[in-house]
């Protein structure tokens, strides 16, 4: 199962990256304000839903069909579908955050951003992983 860490955690790295970088862009630009931090969250969580319903399926079809074990597919797929919702939500919270402290998110995000994916991502595939071992032992 470590197998799937590189796409775990790659795919937790650029969905964070991406909602980091839309929400520092619009905070620049004056697209998004922190009064709309309530919307801005929700459409990101509705993005990283999205894309990780799509890459989770795909994932966990790959990973039973080439294992043969469709269980462990979509215990895979349920952990980079959470991964992927936790680091859009993430990536976003972040740049608003140091925006309301009065850190400039455009030097500051990057650093936190990936190494709370990081964190958080490993930590979210292990909960799973390690459920998944315990039920089928």
């Amino acid at each position: 199962m470590s197998f799937f860490f590189p796409v775990i955690m790659a795919m937790g790295g650029n969905t964070g990256q991406q909602a980091a970088i839309i929400v520092v862009r619009g905070l620049a630009t004056g697209d998004i304000s922190l009064m709309k931090t309530g919307r801005r969250l929700l459409t990101e969580f509705k993005v990283a839903l999205g894309n990780g319903i799509i890459c989770g399926t795909l994932l966990g079809l790959i990973v039973g069909t080439w294992l043969s074990n469709y269980e462990l597919g979509a215990v895979v797929a349920v952990a980079l579908l959470a991964v992927m919702i936790n680091a859009g939500l993430i990536g976003s919270a972040i740049p608003l955050a140091f925006k309301k402290i009065g850190v400039d998110p455009a030097l500051a995000t990057g650093p936190f951003v990936s190494t709370s994916n990081d964190i958080f991502g490993l930590l979210i595939y292990l909960v799973f992983v390690t459920t998944y071992l315990k039920m089928s032992a």
